[in-house]
């Protein structure tokens, strides 16, 4: 977290966080001790993985953070072991088409940022 302080105020960039219990959700760990039981619950959670969950709440957080900021842009950092965890797991599972999800989703570069 401290490096990506540091290169925000290198680039002269805002620098905001928010936490899952800032955003009203339960702490993931929370949620995992938890799954068992929402599974018994609802058929379609059988079978989901923690990152299912962690999935929704990160998105849901950076939409509500960049609304409360005002982006107009934002800019999330991915290695390429993700990418290539991702795109070997969709492989795997047959679902290649999500795949097509990590290409990026703008062409306009942005100054002071480095494109792939």
């Amino acid at each position: 977290m401290e490096c990506a302080r540091e290169l925000a105020e290198s680039l002269s960039i805002e620098f905001v966080t928010l936490s899952y219990e800032e955003m009203g959700y339960e702490r993931m760990d929370e949620v995992v001790q938890r799954m068992p039981i929402i599974a018994n619950n609802h058929d379609e959670a059988k079978g989901m993985m923690p990152c299912s969950y962690c999935g929704v709440f990160r998105r849901q957080s950076l939409n509500a953070l960049a609304e409360k900021v005002q982006a107009d842009v934002m800019a999330l950092g991915h290695n390429l072991d993700d990418m290539a965890q991702s795109i070997l797991m969709n492989l795997q599972k047959g679902e290649i088409e999500r795949s097509v999800r990590l290409a990026p989703h703008t062409d306009t570069p942005i100054e002071g940022l480095a494109r792939a």
